[in-house]
């Protein structure tokens, strides 16, 4: 026993990660103001928050009750993750659909380029956690899906870091992406260190990840980009165009 929690004391550090680039991510444009009591935003805005909150929290309590050894209630509260996972893909979606509106009244057109990669990474995330349930009984697999698909939805967190660095230049690069994989890639090294070996979800799935992340910087100007996100914001009722 003493061996299997010290191979996967890695976990609830990383999960102690996830908490805090959430935290300190979101502080400028959510937490402080919420603590100033200056915070506004719509119903959907409020329940994606609490969702995305729910499971990072969730997250770090199933990689201490694996770290602990307390298997039955890490199982338990497997459940609660799965239904998470149900509302937060049509939350996430929702929530880049109503701010939709106001992305096309102050960038344009290019409003659009920040709508569909909400999308693509809802199901990005919605996948990987739903693979990790399906490969549950495989906890080699299962534990490094869920970590993957924790780490990809800090996507959002590691962008706001431009709030503190307002000085750099192109932050999509720099915050959304670079600093996003930088944890995925680090997980994957110490992982194949104490493995002595790369598992086949950091050698197959992980690149998937970052082909995902190209495509949402460098292709998010592309004329094809913009036309798929404008389909998508059509099948969901969103009709307006940026004056």
């Amino acid at each position: 026993m003493a061996g299997r929690k010290s191979k996967s004391a890695y976990y609830p550090a990383l999960a102690m990660l996830v908490l805090v680039v959430a935290i300190i991510g979101f502080s400028k444009t959510f937490f402080a103001p919420l603590f100033a009591g200056t915070f506004a935003a719509s119903a959907i805005i409020w329940v994606h928050a609490s969702l995305m909150f729910s499971w990072v929290v969730l997250f770090m309590a199933q990689a201490m009750l694996i770290r602990t050894g307390n298997f039955k209630w890490h199982q338990r509260m497997g459940a609660i993750g799965a239904s998470l996972v149900v509302l937060i893909i049509p939350f996430t979606i929702a929530t880049g659909a109503s701010v939709l509106p106001r992305d096309l009244a102050n960038m344009g057109e290019a409003g659009y380029s920040a709508f569909l990669p909400v999308i693509i990474e809802a199901f990005l995330f919605g996948g990987l956690v739903s693979t990790a349930i399906w490969l549950r009984k495989r906890p080699d697999y299962h534990k490094r899906l869920m970590l993957l698909a924790t780490l990809s939805a800090l996507g959002p967190a590691w962008f706001r870091f431009r709030h503190f660095f307002p000085q750099v230049e192109n932050p999509v690069v720099v915050f959304a992406f670079w600093l996003a994989i930088v944890p995925m890639f680090a997980a994957a090294i110490l992982d194949a260190w104490q493995s002595r070996r790369v598992h086949p979800v950091f050698l197959y799935v992980l690149p998937g990840i970052i082909v995902v992340y190209i495509i949402e910087v460098w292709g998010s100007s592309h004329p094809w980009f913009v036309s798929a996100a404008k389909f998508m914001a059509a099948l969901l009722g969103h009709d307006d165009t940026p004056s």
